[in-house]
């Protein structure tokens, strides 16, 4: 088992790409958002705070919640000694 799947859980470019297309995407929405604002002369203060707020909780979330429940399960889990790939590790 490779250092990153012992500590990541399942493979890390997997939830990295995801983590990575959602914040290319809400960046994509903010932009699209501040035109929509200007253009109807609206305040855009209030935007890319939450912006922010929500890619840090969603990467929180991911973070604390889907990898850190990960890694306290391996070390109890009956698949030890086989890696996230179904190949039986030497």
């Amino acid at each position: 088992m490779g250092f990153s799947q012992a500590l990541l859980g399942p493979p890390f470019p997997v939830y990295l790409a995801g983590l990575l297309f959602f914040s290319t995407y809400t960046l994509l929405v903010l932009f699209w958002a501040e035109i929509y604002y200007q253009a109807r002369s609206l305040p855009t203060g209030s935007l890319r705070p939450a912006f922010v707020v929500m890619n840090t909780a969603v990467y929180a979330i991911q973070v604390g919640g889907c990898w850190g429940v990960a890694g306290a399960a391996a070390p109890h889990s009956r698949c030890n000694n086989q890696c996230w790939y179904g190949k039986q590790a030497a």
